[in-house]
């Protein structure tokens, strides 16, 4: 359902109320479609521990979705985050208030609206579901039904065909999209009533002042790609080539920088030198090892996809 902000706070005078698991685990890869690049995004809403941790560097022990931010604190969360994480910020302050979002580089971000309803509607696994992961709200989003006029801790829902949850509920998700010069959220709330708010549609959107503070307004983040299946990279240094997708596995080689290779497949997310990326299983094309000596051809092997360019 479109609404404006003038019908939310209509809404709200009557009612009254309303593993990369901790941080290293929990982003989902999206493979994308021929109109759309693959991306990362994360498996939860972010959760009060998180956003408090990097706005104000304090420790809080909560599941809960982080509510009342403004679209201004959501963009200042993302860079905060990716420059604490050693990322390149994706946002740059432009004239007017306005911000620019690089794609291109490896920081936190918000989802555009394209991404957003890609993968709440399940991404190329997709059943056609009318909400995120269900035909029945009840089974996937906390909403003015079911919700006590308020949200819950984040993951306790259905997830979706991604393994993604609450992006049917709980909390509405800002967006990098705008209309009618204000930005726009995606997803409904716990103070949705469960119908058209809460689908993954194209048409089940609100957008806000980006200075309302609103308890419902959350976010969620994601990622661009740097790293692709089928993508041909080189290593930016010394880097190990090894049996299986973990530092404790069996060295096959050790490649030297500029060395070339295919990326095969995608392993697990970690964080490495505080450095946050996926374990790759990759080909060698051609290289060299630390002695100087040719890898053989087509060697095939997993390493850090951080350390690749």
């Amino acid at each position: 359902m479109r609404k404006n902000i003038f019908i939310v706070l209509i809404l709200l005078i009557t009612v009254k109320g309303f593993s990369q698991k901790g941080g290293t685990k929990d982003f989902i890869f999206v493979e994308g479609n021929k109109n759309l690049a693959s991306f990362y995004i994360c498996s939860h809403e972010v959760t009060e521990a998180e956003y408090l941790q990097i706005m104000e560097n304090r420790t809080v022990d909560s599941k809960l979705p982080a509510g009342k931010v403004l679209w201004r604190e959501a963009i200042a969360y993302c860079n905060k985050r990716s420059e604490k994480e050693g990322l390149t910020p994706c946002y740059k302050a432009k004239e007017n208030d306005k911000y620019e979002c690089d794609f291109t580089v490896n920081g936190y971000r918000l989802p555009t609206d394209v991404e957003w309803e890609y993968a709440a509607s399940g991404g190329n696994k997709s059943k056609g579901y009318e909400y995120s992961g269900s035909n029945s709200s009840d089974d996937v989003a906390w909403n003015e039904l079911n919700s006590d006029n308020t949200f819950h801790e984040v993951m306790t829902k259905k997830p979706n065909e991604l393994s993604i949850y609450d992006m049917s509920g709980n909390v509405w998700e800002w967006v990098n999209d705008w209309e009618k010069d204000l930005p726009k959220l995606r997803g409904g709330s716990y103070f949705s009533d469960g119908g058209n708010d809460c689908q993954t549609t194209i048409s089940a959107y609100t957008y806000a002042d980006p200075d309302f503070r609103f308890k419902p307004f959350g976010l969620r983040v994601v990622r661009s790609t740097i790293i692709a299946k089928d993508k041909v990279m080189s290593a930016q240094c010394n880097l190990k080539l090894r049996a299986e997708e973990s530092t404790d596995s069996e060295v096959k080689t050790v490649m030297q920088a500029g060395t070339a290779m295919k990326i095969l497949e995608f392993g697990k997310s970690e964080i490495i030198d505080n450095i946050r990326s996926n374990w790759v299983r990759v080909e060698i094309i051609s290289g060299t090892d630390k002695e100087g000596k040719t890898i053989k051809k087509n060697t095939t092997g997993w390493c850090y996809g951080g350390y690749l360019q």
